[in-house]
């Protein structure tokens, strides 16, 4: 200790006055009118090997400090955990009074390994990103050699009927054309927005890395804040991570009963394309508490004619007014309908999700208001 003459070991440290003091000092200090109000910071258990050595005069310098806004050529040294502000010491007098206080270096540090965590969350993330564009890439690359396969079979069929069949050849390649593009436009748009998000998550990483390495401690407390919305935002992506359309491609050559029906020749199916697929029903618009309520999902296809088939991906989550959420049951009719039941058991504004494949369908989601039913015992 340098405030005294009797070489006991540095127990604290004055943060008002930048001094070392051993615990005989510190009990001095307090009993002087001058400085008993001064905060005084004990070193933990840990810290104690140093006191074999005096301590260095450690000036506080304008490049790791803060200071207060609204006081004059005050340090923040203190954080309100009520607020989640740093403070200075004459915040705790004022503004902040009665509120919960920690040393701003123990704030930081709790900053730290929280950051880190969402910093390791937010590289699982990024590679979760990265592996779902390859996926839509592959997905992008499937449909084209199915749009590529169909192409061939329309045409060896139609090879055999050249002339009568000219007109029906270009209809049927218009549509695989339609299909083809609808499904590469998705499927490149959900690669772009991925990128999107991919370059911001990787731009707050490096961000948040240099925080962590070389950043005053509000740094340090801003990248935490920054790496919980990214996380959040990352949480918004699931519909994102696996591809949004598939290759789903056909094409049904006719037999030879309809060698004569030239002009209806084959079908192109596709998959149910969500964007412009309906849902129609009363139980789109009201509901009763702990009754069954039920809608229909009508599905189209990339061209927009209905789908004849069923087996596409339809899911239904709703949304309570406790922000609880339930799937809904879904029936499959296997002729591109589907009716779906649910029983709200909250009155109230439900909000309820209707999506293919992780898109939502047309005016999806829909807000419905479950009411109380009539209770006649």
């Amino acid at each position: 200790c340098r405030s005294c003459d009797e070489g006991a070991p540095v127990t604290s440290r004055c943060l008002d006055c930048a001094e070392y003091l051993c615990d005989h000092c510190v009990r001095a200090h307090q009993r002087v009118r001058l400085t008993k109000e001064h905060v005084i910071h004990r070193f933990r258990q840990q810290q104690q090997h140093y006191n074999q050595q005096p301590f260095p005069s450690l000036p506080l310098t304008h490049e790791r400090v803060s200071y207060c806004q609204q006081h004059d050529n005050e340090v923040m040294r203190l954080y309100c955990d009520t607020c989640a502000v740093p403070i200075c010491r004459e915040c705790t007098m004022s503004r902040h009074v009665g509120h919960s206080f920690v040393y701003l270096q123990d704030a930081v540090q709790d900053s730290k390994e929280i950051t880190l965590q969402l910093l390791a969350d937010a590289q699982q993330g990024r590679q979760a990103i990265q592996l779902s564009i390859e996926k839509v890439r592959a997905m992008v690359e499937q449909v084209e050699m199915k749009a590529q396969v169909i192409r061939s079979e329309v045409k060896a069929v139609t090879s055999r009927h050249k002339k009568a069949l000219e007109e029906r050849e270009c209809d049927l390649l218009r549509k695989v054309e339609k299909i083809r593009q609808m499904k590469a436009k998705t499927l490149h748009l959900q690669v772009e927005a991925l990128r999107e998000n991919l370059t911001r998550l990787e731009s707050t990483i490096d961000c948040v890395q240099k925080a962590l390495l070389d950043g005053r401690d509000v740094d340090v407390l801003l990248a935490k804040e920054q790496m919980f919305v990214q996380i959040q935002d990352l949480k918004k992506l699931r519909n994102l991570l696996q591809p949004q359309d598939d290759d789903t491609l056909s094409f049904i050559p006719p037999d030879g009963v309809l060698y004569k029906a030239i002009k209806s020749l084959g079908i192109i199916s596709s998959s149910a394309y969500a964007p412009i697929s309906t849902a129609t029903g009363e139980g789109l618009k009201r509901a009763l508490r702990g009754k069954m309520s039920s809608f229909t999902v009508i599905t189209k296809d990339h061209t927009g004619e209905g789908r004849s088939s069923g087996g596409d991906l339809v899911v239904v989550v709703i949304m309570g007014p406790d922000g609880c959420l339930f799937r809904a049951d879904v029936l499959d009719h296997h002729d591109g309908t589907y009716t779906i039941s649910y029983s709200p058991h909250l009155e109230g504004e439900h909000v309820v999700s209707v999506t293919i494949r992780g898109q939502h369908i047309e005016n999806s989601p829909f807000r419905v208001i479950v009411k109380a039913g009539r209770n006649y015992g």
